[in-house]
């Protein structure tokens, strides 16, 4: 769903849930965060989070696998580790059924890499394979990481290169080079747990994971929520092998429209800029990495621990005073 339906949508719940309600749920609708979170003790909360997808790759042990790394994604956006995950499913009564068990197993290797328990899950009949995970982390209450806590002064980093949904847009067309397509699957199969390990020991001020709304529109969350300007230095932006060459070719992905509508009049843009690479940070992409907030002070302490942990982690641009994005 895009961004300004889905929007439209949640307004129609406004007013059913109000916090005062509800004490005990740290994050919730109000806040439209990656995931919710419910207090269970002075020291223990709660995070579930639901996520599917239809396929992005044709192996489908490996589309399984990068499902369930998106869908566990979420967790460790809000700070926390996955401790329990429930498939959710969907497929065509005549998918083969080797089919249909290489996509589970594939969920569960990622599952078991992550250190959680698969406890079941729920299927359906549906024309199209959809797959992903009900999923419940564990965080503590003082230490959750929000989209709204961002300070002017901050460092911007982020995660994994950009790219996934160019190239597996231009692998749906037939056009994207096997060796771009094996790049893009093994980042998607990266999971974000040393990220956010990494994120909360260099004390990180807010957070969020980079995926259907392109990397504007999660650095505009988190811009927003925060009352403040995000300023990104495109120059210093990672890029998947491929997806620059794609998006010169205009292979873009739906999506890109849908984002483009909802975050670009946001956006502030340098005199200049080419519209392929404007487009291309609207562009969807799949499991992501973390866009993450952290004092300027603990940015060489953040990216020596990335290295000391093979973790990619790019210093993309700065928090400052003001509102919105700023692509320069």
């Amino acid at each position: 769903m895009g961004p300004g339906a889905l929007s439209e949508m949640l307004g129609t719940f406004e007013g059913m849930f109000r916090p005062e309600d509800h004490p005990e749920l740290l994050v919730g609708l109000d806040s439209a965060d990656d995931a919710a979170v419910y207090k269970v003790s002075d020291d223990m909360a709660v995070i579930f989070t639901v996520d599917f997808l239809t396929p992005v790759v044709d192996d489908p042990f490996a589309y399984g696998a990068i499902a369930a790394a998106n869908s566990m994604s979420d967790v460790y956006a809000m700070g926390g580790c996955v401790i329990l995950a429930l498939n959710v499913a969907g497929f065509p009564d005549d998918l083969p059924i080797e089919i249909t068990g290489a996509i589970l197993r594939g969920g569960a290797e990622k599952i078991a890499e992550a250190g959680a328990a698969l406890a079941g899950g729920h299927t359906l009949i549906d024309k199209e394979p959809k797959y992903g995970l009900a999923v419940m982390g564990l965080v503590h209450p003082d230490r959750i990481l929000t989209k709204g806590s961002a300070r002017a002064g901050d460092a911007l980093l982020l995660g994994k290169p950009l790219g996934t949904g160019m190239v597996t847009s231009a692998a749906v067309g037939e056009i994207a080079k096997d060796e771009h397509i094996i790049a893009a699957t093994d980042s998607m199969l990266h999971l974000n747990e040393r990220a956010s390990k990494i994120a909360i020991e260099c004390g990180a001020t807010s957070c969020t994971d980079v995926t259907g709304f392109g990397l504007t529109g999660h650095a505009l969350e988190i811009a927003e929520h925060s009352g403040v300007c995000l300023r990104i230095c495109t120059e210093n932006l990672p890029f998947l092998p491929g997806s620059r060459e794609y998006a010169d070719k205009w292979l873009f992905p739906g999506g890109t429209c849908r984002n483009i509508d909802a975050y670009l009049p946001r956006v502030s843009v340098e005199t200049g800029m080419e519209e392929e690479l404007v487009r291309l940070l609207h562009t969807p992409e799949t499991s992501g990495g973390l866009l993450i907030t952290i004092p300027e002070n603990k940015l060489p302490m953040a990216m020596e621990l990335a290295s000391k942990h093979g973790e990619s982690l790019f210093h993309i641009g700065k928090v400052e005073e003001g509102t919105g994005v700023l692509l320069e």
